[in-house]
C-alpha cells in the first residue's frame, strides 16, 4: 500500500470538516513522512490551515467553478486547477464527501487507489477503487469517517486528535473584539449560538434572548453571541429583545478567531452548527440543543456534554422545514425545550448551584 503522497477530500461544510480531521492525525501517526494534503472550500480553509497534521490546504472554490458551464474563462480555470491537482502525483485520495463532484475530483487526480465510505451519494462509489463499509447502526460522524483511515491501516481504537491551530496573533484578535464590544477583561463568559444553516435547527431566539439574560443577571456571566455573516440580524433582534447585556459577535469572526474566542467560554449553548464541533475540537464543555438530527451521528464528539434533543415523535426528521408531523405548534422539537432546562443545564455544566458563586460538581451527560 502506497502512502506516501496522500490527498484528503473533505471540502465542506465547517462541522464536517473539523470531524474529519482525526483522519489526517491517524495516517501522519501512521506514515509519520507522507505528504497529506487536504482539498477544502476557502469558507472551511481556516479549520485546517496550520493543523500539523497536514502539509498542503489545496482551496476549491465550488460556487465559482460551478460557472464554468456559462463563462469560457471558468472553464478554463477549472481545467487548470485539474491539471494542479494531478501535480503532486497523490498515490491515495481519500474522499471523505461522498458525491458525484468530490468522487469525480478523487478520479481526476490520478491516483491509483481511491477511498470513500459506502453510503456515498449520486454515484460517487463510481470513482473509487475501495468502498469501505459502514455499520447499519447510527454512528458520529467522527468515527464514520476514521472508518476510512482504519481501512488504510491506522488503529481503529484510540483517542481522536483534532489538532486546531489557533495563532497567537488570531488570539489577540479575539481579545480585542470581546473588550471593544464591551466585555471586561476579569469577566468569565458563555458562548451562544443561536444561528444555523436549517431554520429547523435554530431554538427559537427569543429563548436565547431570555437564557442570555439569566446567564447575565443570575450568573454574572457575559453572554457572547458567535455565529455566521448572514446570521447577524439574529444577534440584533435578540439585543433588541433583552437589552445590551449581551457581547455580540455575530459574524464578525473568521474560523481561527471564532476558536480564539470559543477557547476562552466557560460553557458553549449551540444549535447544530459548525462551531459547535469545533468548540467540541477545542474540548469545551457544551450544552447541545438538537431538533431534526440526530444526537447519535451529529452530536458533538467527546463526553461531558449535555444534550437535549428528541423532544417530539417527529425529530430526526432531517428536514429543513417543519411539516408538524400531527404536533400542536410548528418546530415542536424545539419549543418543547424550554429556557429553565437550557439555563439548568449551563448551572450544571458550570458547576453552580443556588445563589450566583456557589459550587457543586457537575452532573454532565454526553457520549
Amino acid at each position: 500500500m502506497n502512502l506516501s503522497r496522500v490527498l484528503i477530500i473533505k471540502p465542506s461544510s465547517l462541522g464536517d470538516v473539523i470531524q474529519a480531521l482525526p483522519v489526517a492525525w491517524a495516517l501522519r501517526d501512521l506514515k509519520p513522512r507522507a505528504r497529506i494534503d487536504w482539498l477544502v472550500m476557502p469558507s472551511c480553509a481556516g479549520a485546517v490551515e496550520g493543523v500539523g497534521a497536514i502539509d498542503h490546504v489545496l482551496l476549491f472554490d465550488r460556487k465559482h467553478y460551478g460557472r464554468m458551464w456559462r463563462n469560457p474563462l471558468t472553464a478554463a480555470s477549472f481545467i487548470w486547477f485539474l491539471s494542479k491537482l494531478r501535480h503532486p502525483r497523490y498515490t491515495t485520495v481519500v474522499d471523505l464527501q461522498g458525491l458525484f463532484r468530490s468522487g469525480f475530483l478523487a478520479y481526476a487526480s490520478g491516483a491509483e487507489r481511491r477511498v470513500g465510505l459506502a453510503g456515498s451519494r449520486e454515484g460517487a462509489d463510481r470513482f473509487y477503487t475501495d468502498v469501505v463499509s459502514v455499520p447499519e447502526e447510527p454512528m458520529s460522524s467522527v468515527d464514520r469517517y476514521m472508518l476510512a483511515a482504519s481501512a488504510l491501516g491506522a488503529p481503529s481504537e484510540g483517542p481522536r486528535r483534532f489538532g486546531i491551530d489557533i495563532p497567537p496573533a488570531k488570539g489577540a484578535e479575539a481579545g480585542r473584539l470581546l473588550t471593544a464590544a464591551g466585555l471586561d477583561d476579569s469577566r468569565p463568559y458563555v458562548v451562544l449560538v443561536p444561528g444555523g444553516r436549517w431554520p429547523t435547527k435554530r431554538w427559537p431566539e427569543e429563548r436565547y434572548a431570555a437564557l442570555a439574560q439569566r446567564i447575565a443577571e443570575q450568573l454574572g456571566l457575559a453572554p457572547v453571541l458567535l455565529g455566521a455573516p448572514g446570521e447577524a440580524e439574529i444577534g440584533a433582534r435578540m439585543r433588541r429583545m433583552r437589552g445590551s447585556e449581551m457581547i455580540d459577535l455575530i459574524g464578525r469572526t473568521d474560523i481561527k478567531t471564532l476558536a480564539a474566542v470559543l477557547r476562552g467560554a466557560a460553557c458553549v449553548v449551540t444549535n447544530d452548527t459548525g462551531p459547535m464541533h469545533l468548540a467540541a475540537a477545542l474540548g469545551r464543555p457544551i450544552v447541545a440543543i438538537f431538533g431534526p438530527t440526530s444526537v447519535d451521528v451529529a452530536g458533538p464528539y467527546g463526553r461531558g456534554h449535555i444534550l437535549l434533543a428528541d423532544r417530539a415523535d417527529c425529530a430526526r426528521c432531517y428536514r429543513r422545514s417543519c411539516l408538524w408531523e400531527g404536533q400542536r405548534e410548528e418546530l415542536a422539537c424545539q419549543r418543547n425545550i424550554s429556557v429553565d432546562e437550557v439555563f439548568d443545564a449551563v448551572r450544571r455544566q458550570l458547576g453552580v448551584r443556588g445563589e450566583r458563586g456557589r459550587r457543586t460538581e457537575t452532573a454532565g451527560s454526553g457520549r
